[in-house]
């Protein structure tokens, strides 16, 4: 449910707390972020972002998935009206509701930054509802690990039951690990995200990704998959059918980085492919007038323009996002602060151990007086 107050006041929490469960149909793709295994530290992320199709969810009573003819024009700006979800495990970090409203503020400045370079029309995503689950009522498991596609479909059943309005997407932010099933049934632990492509103000609209609960680590993640529901598929693959005249990301190389590839394209790891703004665009293009309105008056604002890494320091993240695996510490090199990296190390009796890449989070210190934002270590003006 949504708040009835003023624009710039906080959504009222809702606590979950009944089963429902529903089977798929056929139709659509979903899609996956992975972590990379056996990866080059000293060169790649530690994530990996894989495509695979499989069978998408058509509810008897949407047949249409409300598109229209393509409108010639399009509106300056589109406001992607999203509803927030925090899961049992994930919700556990925050004691209050207000500390968890201010963490998902700041968490979807740090998304939106992704949006930024996007043109003709704007985008950038408002959060119009948050719900934490205090019960696992539609985690489907194995093992300590969550199994993101039987779960996105519990998901998707559950929200079209539940929610008394409808927001054009829906993003649950799990602390679980995710996880797979490959064709003999074994278990890869490997998933970091999953959601369906071009599913925006559908009954598929629900995405689902890895969050370490205080971090912001799933900032990117989000990012990657609201672009999926926002229409756009992996850089170097096959776009969706519905949107018209649609090339996809075949255009623009899975190597050069950007958002909607795994690769770290350095600066291009902060922006959309020109395949991911045009399939945006399309996707846009074809949206019912319901759709694409800003509808909520409702809108959460209280912690406008702060960035991660104004209210974590580097030490808390490193610590944060290793901490399933040890004591995690930061490795803080100059000349890869200077590019925005970073590297979280396992720490041992005998120094630091192993250690993966990160990007620094926007906001973070990268030089006396320098911050980072956008993958440039610079004077940014941010805000307080």
């Amino acid at each position: 449910q949504y708040s009835k107050s003023g624009r710039h006041s906080q959504p009222r929490l809702e606590n979950r707390s009944s089963v429902v469960g529903r089977t798929l149909g056929r139709c659509c793709s979903a899609h996956r972020v992975y972590r990379i295994q056996g990866t080059d530290i000293m060169n790649d992320l530690a994530f990996r972002d894989l495509n695979i199709n499989i069978p998408v969810f058509r509810r008897p009573r949407r047949t249409t998935l409300d598109r229209i003819i393509p409108r010639k024009k399009l509106p300056k700006e589109y406001v992607a009206e999203i509803f927030l979800v925090s899961d049992r495990r994930h919700q556990k970090q925050f004691a209050t509701d207000k500390e968890l409203i201010a963490y998902f503020a700041v968490m979807m400045n740090a998304v939106n930054v992704w949006y930024e370079g996007m043109k003709k029309p704007k985008v950038r995503t408002k959060i119009v509802g948050i719900s934490r689950f205090k019960k696992g009522i539609n985690d489907v498991t194995a093992g300590r690990f969550l199994l993101g596609e039987a779960t996105l479909r519990k998901f998707i059943d559950y929200f079209n039951r539940t929610l008394s309005r409808d927001p054009d997407a829906v993003y649950v932010f799990t602390g679980q690990n995710l996880a797979t099933l490959d064709y003999t049934g074994k278990v890869s632990g490997s998933l970091l995200g999953i959601a369906i492509l071009s599913s925006l103000c559908t009954d598929l609209k629900v995405g689902l990704g890895e969050d370490t609960a205080g971090t912001f680590s799933g900032a990117y993640i989000a990012a990657h998959e609201i672009g999926h529901i926002l229409g756009s598929s992996h850089d170097g693959s096959p776009g969706h059918p519905s949107i018209p005249n649609n090339r996809g990301g075949r255009p623009c190389p899975w190597r050069e980085g950007y958002l909607m590839s795994y690769v770290d394209g350095g600066l291009k790891k902060y922006q959309l492919s020109p395949c991911t703004k045009a399939q945006i665009r399309g996707l846009i293009s074809i949206i019912s007038d319901k759709c694409l309105a800003e509808t909520s008056s409702s809108s959460t604002k209280t912690r406008s323009g702060i960035l991660p890494g104004q209210v974590i320091t580097a030490e808390d993240f490193c610590s944060g996002i290793m901490a399933s695996k040890g004591r995690g510490v930061p490795l803080l090199r100059p000349h890869e602060l200077a590019k925005c990296r970073m590297r979280c190390c396992l720490q041992s009796s005998y120094g630091s151990s192993m250690c993966q890449k990160e990007l620094v989070p926007n906001g973070m210190s990268c030089a006396p007086g320098k911050t980072c934002r956008k993958g440039v270590c610079g004077k940014h003006d941010l805000k307080s």
